[in-house]
């Protein structure tokens, strides 16, 4: 968890709305054959860098870091569904990597390195974590995979907190109330689930006793899901 001054950071592709939805909706049945938790509908992405605890006079450099790079628009499709048993994550995932998300990827890399920042050395192996805690390997047989425009992407603040999930866009603050759906409502683990125009929003006003945080890790995917992402500036592509 971050200290005072210090921000929680990582760079992302986040999903178009329609893209968003149909990697929520393909979790609900992964969450019934395989377990665990449904990542919140607003906090699915796909993590480009993450810089970890950053120092608030580290921000500018950052934002440098990403202002330098340059790549196309290119349409990304997420095809496989993987399973890591280490740490329970089931993901959706590129069969091939495109080479221009690779490059993207590399050279937003070797720009935050240039600037001092300090990346993990493993290959980048680009995914959204669907569900958290499960317990088995999916069945990728029936899936047609999951596709959107990428035309930006964007430097991502997380914030912790036990009073609700949400990503916020800056200048959009009024959430307009849509009809219910399935899978909307009070869930037994005290998190109400509501639909709004800016997508699926997760609200624990009043977390249950002994709700466990699960921050400390060193990558997004390891902070707890009651957690606040906020889009602190985008880059457009192309």
């Amino acid at each position: 968890m971050p200290t005072e001054g210090q921000h929680r950071l990582f760079f992302a592709l986040w999903p178009e709305r329609a893209a968003g939805d149909a990697l929520y909706d393909l979790a609900q049945p992964l969450q019934n054959a395989c377990g665990g938790r449904v990542m919140a509908r607003d906090s699915l992405h796909l993590t480009l860098a993450f810089l970890g605890d950053v120092a608030a006079d580290r921000l500018a450099a950052a934002v440098t870091s990403a202002d330098v790079v340059r790549s196309p628009a290119f349409a990304l499709r997420l095809d496989r569904l993987g399973y890591w048993r280490h740490n329970k994550v089931l993901w959706a995932g590129c069969g091939e990597v495109a080479p221009v998300l690779a490059d993207l990827a590399a050279s937003l890399a070797a720009s935050l390195r240039q600037q001092g920042f300090v990346l993990e050395e493993r290959p980048f192996a680009p995914h959204v974590t669907l569900l958290r805690k499960a317990e088995s390997t999916p069945d990728e047989s029936a899936w047609a995979g999951v596709g959107w425009p990428v035309r930006e992407f964007t430097l991502v603040e997380s914030r912790l907190s036990g009073s609700g999930s949400r990503y916020a866009i800056p200048g959009q603050s009024h959430d307009a109330a849509l009809p219910p759906r399935q899978g909307e409502g009070w869930g037994g683990d005290g998190v109400k689930t509501v639909r709004t125009c800016h997508g699926i929003r997760q609200i624990s006003p009043h977390p249950p006793p002994g709700l466990p945080l699960e921050g400390g890790g060193e990558h997004p995917d390891d902070i707890h899901t009651i957690a606040r992402y906020a889009i602190l500036q985008r880059w457009p592509l192309g």
